[in-house]
């Protein structure tokens, strides 16, 4: 903008210089004469006239005439006579409007009848600067506004860019994330099958089961190791299809089951309202932004964990609401839950977790078009909702 704003001043300038020579030129080769028309007139009409009504008349019919000597294009050029002693003592000046004549053209000084000189300035308005040179602005405000369109479609290509890099991020982090749930239903079930085969199976068997639970662990450890240094990911893309919602979420309450069965006594219930089972989405994400609201169901509730899956028609969309019977979340917190790394007071209560599944969420259902709704009552609960408009 600074370069065309210089381009612009530079061809004003120019464009000044020009027509100022061109001016000049005409009112050298012609001031003469026409001051010699005006003070016979003046001659022969003196006693009309007083001193001041004189200068006003001389001032006025040289600016006439000097008009008449000027070509169209610079009909336009604004004129200002001054007049002034020898000594320099200003006399008279037309208009009878004083003017700054600091950044005027002035042409060579005339000399008047009564012995004072006079001196014409002019300059170039901007109006007839624009009628002389309105194609080469109006190609600089072109230039310009293509390099604006340039810029901002630069700034929202590389804001883009961020969105599907920070989505991509999450989407892989929550992926690391959710390998927990699993690994806990395997850790569950390998306790219950060391516990229901003792005595029965030989130590070498045993010792396979041991083998299970070292590879158990070090699957928990990569999979806080990547999630901790993970920072960008390429090639995740939500890819949509046909599939079995009812079906999925009650595999995923089997599977909160399974994991916390010798932790915590939960009772998860589905209540599932839509007509049809299949819905149009994508599976992995919609199952792990599930998954994720099931885990924290369990993760804040004491004692009994009481939770309920509520699917049911709204409008032209669905509704996936979890509701739980757990801590509850402040008023003052609820709109920060869905920020990346945001954890409230759960680092105080010692509960795990790297503050991502709800940022997840969130991503995770926007790119589906949808929103995430979330009603709280602190020491009664909360209910986590998915509304999604196509499906």
């Amino acid at each position: 903008m600074v370069n065309q704003i210089i381009i612009c001043h530079r061809l004003y300038r120019a464009e000044r210089l020009h027509w100022g020579g061109e001016v000049t030129d005409i009112l050298t080769q012609n001031i003469d004469s026409l001051v010699c028309i005006i003070n016979k007139q003046l001659s022969t009409e003196a006693c009309r006239y007083s001193e001041q009504t004189e200068a006003t008349f001389f001032f006025s019919s040289l600016d006439s005439l000097v008009r008449e000597e000027l070509p169209e294009n610079l009909k336009g050029v604004e004129f200002y006579y001054v007049a002034k002693k020898l000594t320099g003592e200003l006399t008279s000046f037309f208009p009878d409007e004083k003017k700054n004549t600091a950044n005027k053209v002035a042409t060579p000084v005339f000399l008047s009848k009564k012995g004072e000189v006079f001196t014409i300035y002019f300059d170039l308005p901007l109006a007839l600067f624009w009628e002389r040179s309105w194609q080469q602005l109006g190609s600089i405000f072109i230039s310009f506004l293509l390099l604006l369109f340039l810029l901002a479609g630069i700034v929202y290509l590389n804001r883009r860019q961020r969105k599907l890099v920070s989505l991509q991020e999450g989407m892989m982090q929550q992926i690391v994330h959710d390998f927990n749930t699993p690994l806990n239903s395997v850790s569950t079930l390998l306790e219950l099958l060391r516990e229901n085969t003792k005595g029965i199976v030989s130590e070498g068997e045993r010792k396979k089961y041991d083998l299970m639970e070292s590879e158990m662990n070090n699957m928990r450890r990569a999979s806080t190791s990547l999630l901790s240094s993970l920072s960008q990911i390429c090639d995740t893309d939500i890819e949509k299809k046909m599939f079995d919602l009812r079906e999925g979420i009650s595999l995923l309450i089997e599977e909160q089951q399974w994991a916390n069965r010798n932790k915590k006594e939960v009772r998860m219930e589905l209540d599932y309202r839509i007509p049809v089972p299949m819905i149009y989405a994508s599976p992995v994400h919609l199952f792990c932004v599930i998954r994720n609201l099931l885990d924290n169901a369990v993760k804040y509730s004491d004692g009994i964990v009481d939770v309920t899956v509520q699917c049911y028609v709204k409008g032209n969309g669905i509704v996936i609401a979890v509701s739980d019977k757990g801590k509850g979340i402040p008023k003052k917190w609820q709109k920060k839950v869905f920020m990346k790394y945001y954890r409230g007071e759960n680092r105080k209560r010692r509960v795990k977790g790297f503050g991502l599944g709800l940022a997840y969420v969130k991503k995770i259902v926007k790119a589906h078009g949808g929103k995430v709704g979330l009603e709280s009552i602190p020491g009664e609960g909360s209910v986590f909702s998915i509304y999604l408009n196509e499906w």
